[in-house]
């Protein structure tokens, strides 16, 4: 074998093959940096990440995909992408005039029933099916525009089929009874319902202004705009 011979700057015969190969090493470095970063450029542009009130629905390329307080790898062209917002909402229902409801004795009601409803969090089926049946979830309007016919004729069904004598009659139960009935209907749009008030008549008494206070109170709390105050006499 024939070595191939350098000198050195002092004059030493170095052989050739005795001399670091940096070439292949930093080529290799190079490689290994730029993957590095075309991973940390997709990764800003493509991974989307929820809000500790949303949900995301991918759907696409794996079928569907849902994470809640995570996040999703979007690739264009291969997955659509949809936000499910969590919070939860309180939408008021007016029954005056000639919307007033009917006991089956034939008592009339008049007045509001506030509904507090969300789309749970611990239920991907759910969170799937209110994705699919509202366009937008983000304030009450965007839901109660979806929802309120089915609501409206859930309460007028109930109202025929109760009979009361008098609204004060053991309220609490009524709200109860009244809760179930709203909650099989909710249900069918992937949405639960937390609470049912019951505000009967157009003037509003102390103790109800309080609790209704208290009511838009918490949903300022939550970040949600509350209904004007005009439309709650």
């Amino acid at each position: 074998m024939i070595s191939i011979l350098l000198l050195s700057s002092e004059g030493v015969k170095i052989p050739f093959d005795t001399i670091p190969q940096f070439s292949g090493f930093f080529l290799v470095i190079g490689t290994f940096i730029a993957v590095l970063i075309l991973e940390l450029i997709i990764y800003l542009l493509l991974y989307k990440k929820t809000r500790i009130d949303q949900a995301f629905v991918r759907t696409g390329a794996g079928g569907i995909k849902v994470t809640v307080d995570s996040g999703l790898l979007v690739l264009p062209l291969f997955h659509a992408l949809k936000t499910v917002y969590l919070c939860q909402h309180t939408i008021m229902l007016r029954f005056i005039n000639e919307t007033k409801l009917y006991w089956s004795n034939h008592e009339q009601f008049e007045g509001s029933i506030f509904i507090t409803i969300q789309i749970p969090p611990e239920n991907s089926s759910m969170i799937i099916n209110a994705a699919r049946s509202f366009y937008k979830t983000e304030t009450p309007d965007d839901i109660l525009m979806v929802i309120e016919p089915a609501l409206r004729a859930s309460i007028r069904e109930y109202f025929r089929m109760y009979r009361m004598e008098t609204f004060d009659f053991e309220p609490n139960t009524i709200e109860v009874r009244l809760s179930r009935s709203l909650e099989m209907v909710s249900f069918a749009f992937g949405l639960k319902v937390r609470s049912v008030y019951i505000h009967k008549g157009e003037k509003i008494s102390d103790s109800s202004q309080l609790h209704i206070e208290n009511l838009l109170q918490n949903t300022k709390l939550q970040g949600i705009d509350p209904p004007k105050k005009d439309n709650l006499h």
